[in-house]
């Protein structure tokens, strides 16, 4: 809107026009305007046409745009040639009138006298057409207003109460109203308005000025206009602004006045005929008059004039001719009536409707279902029931038959019983057809229209009709005729009434709570700021009927309609969001969408670095914890590694304490045996060793491993002493691989002495003087393991086992091996263990056992 505040000083606008991308306008003090992009500024020729404006009589009240921009006043007109940037006055005489339509259309004529009354030359100009002169007489009192339009085939010009048409081919008519002329406008679609001074505006459809349609007859038009939704607006001088939204359809209220009740509407022998209130009216075009004479031909107008007593007395809610008599349907009977006769039939349903099924079958309905009659027999018979009251009974081009009723909408009566139709309303009262197979129903939700595709239109008050409540519908003569409940209109069946035109949405307000912020596009708000309300003007005339629907993207992708055109969206979770919003008009046309992208933000415990850095607290927490666990468990392992091994070194210590007294017996016995046999040299060579033994013994067994070299020794002290005791029985031989650090390579201590001492004493000693016995001990590395092999040519286990039953020595150095062999296994874990095997060699000629003990 423009006002003081943003360019329009006075508050008041004479004359307009679009010229050069600029909307133009004069003001009641001839400031001269233009209006681009949405600024209205002052033009720089405003104050030279203020000077020479003050030369002229009144206001200007027209302002034309062609090649030029042309200024016309009551007494003469001025042209802005905006090339040399000049006003330039006309260069006709007083007597002449110049209309140029080569580029647009311009008035242009020279001071005229305050009283003109005589005759004037017009001149026409075309391009490619030669100059058209016309002489005629025009009369008119100052002040004057000389008005020239142009529609795509004539040009019209007025002065006065005088209307001048000039058609292509150069030829004119010129027209007399009963009213000064004021205003002259041609619409988008080439149709011709005329204002005239109180006495209304004139409708002549394609520039037709023989039969116009008067309307707001009394009322001075001073202005005319056609918005983007096809609406026409007039300005009066006495009541304002007046709109109509479909200059199409014609209302005949002036002429019945605005009714209720009971009325019905046909066209019968080509004319349309509105019964109401037992009044009958034959309507012709624009006209409506009441049927009082007999002169017409029409055999049911005939019929109601000779009828009048039928007709006063009963209320007749539908007919249908029958050759040359017609049926009548009212509340309690059928009659058959012509002009000279009338029968009536008794209904046991109150009736409704009827109509034509054949020549010799009529359908009609009572509140009860639907009924046909032969006309010939007499006979009526019930066809079906429908679940409410029927309206109206139609037969369409194609012999279908079609039930309205008032509440279910319209069924298909056909073999298979009834099926409904699909449509917006559910109370129907009436349904006619068109050349072109669609039907028009009547219904409380405005006029349907139905097209043989099964497309849907409705029209209603927003697109002119007077009322949603409509009642009853005919055809005739490319027109279709309305009964509402506000009157009787009529429409052509081609009129474009539906706006096609979405309407026009803007955004008047973005707001966060209760506050309202500045919103720019692809603004970031934060994530607290996620319930925000977008408020939208829709720009139409038709406003009621408008609608806005919106989309939020990537929640949602379905449209869904706004309330009181705000879109509300609450508690959005944060993302990057498109909101599309689009204008719907009545018609259900939709505007293109209107964009708005923005964001909300993350909170900050949901951004990339904050969850980053919780990651790696929680995962530094969890290795924190997995080692403390770790640890503390392989402490506990350590711990319990250390008392096993504490435990297992006990039990190979208290093995070896065993093992050691028993060796010790053994030898004692033996130095007893040479005392006893008075052998005191051999027991003194004895003892000997034996005490060299036994220091060695006593030494090593305090510790847990001893060098190569030392067990070796031992076993050559004690394997002599064994030598001694079996008087030299047996050969010993040693065998020690090249190689072999014997220093510095540690065993387990007497692991060796006891597989010697069982090799001797259960193998050797049983040989007797024919063999003589055989004792090897091989030492080597195999595969990272000491490998000491002991290989005796004694009898064998097989025959040593026969001994040792009656025998009183028994093999404890033996046992208390295996056992540290398990428990040495236990201690040190590693891959590669301790262990012995035992093989008898062939033919019970001895035993090789072999000990593989794993290199550290």
């Amino acid at each position: 809107m423009y006002h003081k505040k943003n360019g329009l000083q006075e508050n008041s606008i004479y004359a307009y026009a679009n010229y050069g991308g600029k909307f133009w306008l004069v003001t009641s003090k001839n400031r001269l305007l233009h209006l681009a992009n949405d600024q209205l500024s002052e033009s720089s020729w405003s104050a030279s046409y203020q000077k020479i404006a003050k030369h002229f009589s009144g206001h200007t009240y027209q302002l034309y745009a062609s090649k030029n921009l042309t200024f016309s006043h009551n007494g003469t007109t001025v042209t802005l040639d905006t090339v040399l940037k000049t006003f330039k006055a006309p260069k006709t005489d007083e007597k002449t009138i110049s209309v140029d339509c080569s580029d647009g259309i311009s008035l242009h004529y020279g001071k005229l006298p305050n009283v003109i009354d005589g005759i004037f030359n017009l001149e026409i100009i075309e391009e490619n057409t030669p100059k058209l002169r016309i002489k005629t007489r025009l009369k008119s009192l100052f002040p004057h207003r000389f008005l020239a339009v142009k529609n795509n085939v004539d040009v019209f010009i007025a002065l006065g109460k005088t209307l001048i048409k000039v058609t292509k081919n150069n030829s004119y008519e010129t027209y007399k109203l009963p009213a000064d002329i004021i205003n002259l406008y041609v619409d988008n679609d080439n149709d011709l308005w005329i204002g005239t001074y109180k006495n209304g505006v004139y409708y002549c459809h394609k520039g037709e000025i023989k039969n116009p349609i008067q309307n707001l007859s009394s009322l001075s038009v001073s202005g005319i206009l056609q918005d983007s939704e096809r609406n026409i607006w007039c300005t009066t001088l006495e009541k304002g602004a007046f709109i109509s939204k479909s200059k199409e359809i014609i209302d005949y209220s002036n002429l019945l006045g605005n009714f209720y009740g009971q009325a019905v509407i046909k066209t019968v022998a080509g004319e349309t005929l509105f019964l109401r209130n037992n009044r009958l009216y034959r309507i012709t075009g624009d006209i409506i008059r009441h049927v009082e004479r007999t002169t017409s031909t029409n055999q049911f107008v005939h019929t109601y004039l000779q009828q009048p007593s039928f007709f006063n007395t009963t209320q007749v809610y539908d007919y249908v001719q029958v050759g040359s008599q017609f049926f009548t349907i009212s509340y309690g009977n059928i009659c058959k009536i012509n002009a000279s006769q009338l029968e009536s039939t008794n209904l046991k349903s109150p009736g409704r409707c009827i109509t034509q099924l054949n020549s010799d079958t009529i359908l009609y309905g009572c509140d009860d279902g639907i009924y046909q009659h032969n006309i010939q027999t007499g006979i009526h018979q019930k066809l079906c029931s429908v679940p409410d009251r029927p309206t109206k009974i139609f037969i369409t081009h194609q012999k279908d038959i079609l039930i309205a009723t008032k509440g279910s909408g319209v069924f298909a009566f056909g073999k298979n019983g009834l099926s409904p139709m699909k449509l917006p309303a559910e109370t129907i009262y009436d349904i006619t057809e068109d050349d072109t197979g669609t039907l028009w129903l009547a219904s409380n939700k405005g006029l349907l229209g139905k097209d043989s595709s099964g497309k849907i239109i409705t029209l209603t008050s927003l697109n002119g009709l007077p009322c949603n409540e409509v009642y009853k519908l005919t055809i005739n003569d490319g027109k279709l005729y309305i009964v509402t409940s506000e009157g009787l209109i009529s429409m052509p069946l081609t009129a474009k009434i539906q706006n096609l035109k979405a309407p026009s949405l803007y955004l008047t307000a973005v707001e966060l709570g209760k506050h309202q912020i500045d919103f720019r596009q692809g603004m970031k708000l934060k994530y607290h700021q996620n319930s925000i309300q977008f408020k939208f003007d829709v720009l139409s005339y038709k406003n009621d009927g408008a609608k806005i629907k919106y989309t939020i993207s990537p929640l949602d992708t379905a449209y869904r309609y706004a309330v009181n055109q705000q879109v509300d969206l609450d508690n959005l979770p944060p993302n990057t969001y498109q909101l599309q919003v689009q204008s719907v008009n009545s018609d259900g046309y939709a505007s293109k969408p209107f964009i708005l992208n923005f964001e909300i933000a993350k909170p900050f415990w949901q951004t990339w670095w904050f969850i980053t850095l919780s990651a790696l607290l929680a995962l530094s927490l969890v290795l924190t914890s997995a080692r403390y666990i770790f640890l503390s468990l392989r402490r506990k392992e350590l711990e319990k590694a250390q008392i096993n091994q504490l435990i297992a070194e006990s039990k190979l210590t208290a093995l070896q304490a065993q093992m050691n007294p028993h060796f010790i017996f053994n030898c004692i016995n033996s130095i007893q045996n040479y005392i006893l046999k008075k052998q005191e040299k051999d027991a003194y060579n004895y003892l000997s060793k034996f005490s060299h033994l036994i220091r060695m013994v006593l030494t090593q067994s305090q510790q847990k491993s001893i060098s190569l070299s030392d067990e070796l020794t031992m076993l050559d002290l004690y394997i002599s002493l064994e030598q001694l005791r079996f008087n030299n029985s047996f050969e010993y031989v040693k065998i020690i691989d090249e190689g072999i650090l014997t220093q510095s390579m540690m065993i387990p201590a007497m692991l060796i002495q006891p597989y010697v001492e069982n090799a001797i004493w259960h193998g050797l000693m049983h040989l007797g003087e024919e063999k003589r016995g055989k004792l090897v001990i091989e030492v080597k590395v195999q595969d990272d393991s000491l490998v000491i092999n002991i290989k005796d040519n004694g009898i064998g286990r097989a025959l040593a086992s026969e001994y040792r039953k009656n025998s009183l020595h028994q093999s404890f150095g033996m046992n208390s091996n295996q056992q540290r062999i398990h428990v040495l296994n236990q201690t040190y874990g590693s891959e590669k263990q301790f262990s012995v095997s035992i093989t008898d060699l062939p033919n019970h000629q001895g035993t090789e056992v072999t000990i593989y003990i794993p290199i550290k």
